[in-house]
């Protein structure tokens, strides 16, 4: 259930601009996850992470906050989840 709401997040993340609200949405199912995954759950969090380097990509220098808020997401699931190739 977790990682299909992270799957829908991402898809919201295409259509949608960041919020704080999205990014701590996304930080309480991240937390929930257990960092044993399967590949098709590993799958999700790594387009999860491609959608986050898309939002960060097109926002403005002065969104320090939103690129903050995206950043966070990125590391959490590069370090925690062993995802190091997404930086």
């Amino acid at each position: 259930m977790v990682v299909r709401l992270l799957r829908f997040h991402g898809e919201w993340l295409r259509d949608d601009a960041i919020t704080a609200e999205r990014c701590y949405w996304i930080y309480s199912l991240l937390l929930r996850l257990d960092p044993l995954l399967d590949a098709d759950d590993i799958y999700v969090l790594r387009a999860l992470c491609r959608e986050c380097a898309e939002v960060r990509r097109r926002l403005k220098p002065t969104d320090l906050s939103r690129a903050a808020s995206v950043n966070t997401v990125i590391t959490l699931v590069n370090r925690i989840f062993g995802q190091r190739d997404l930086l």
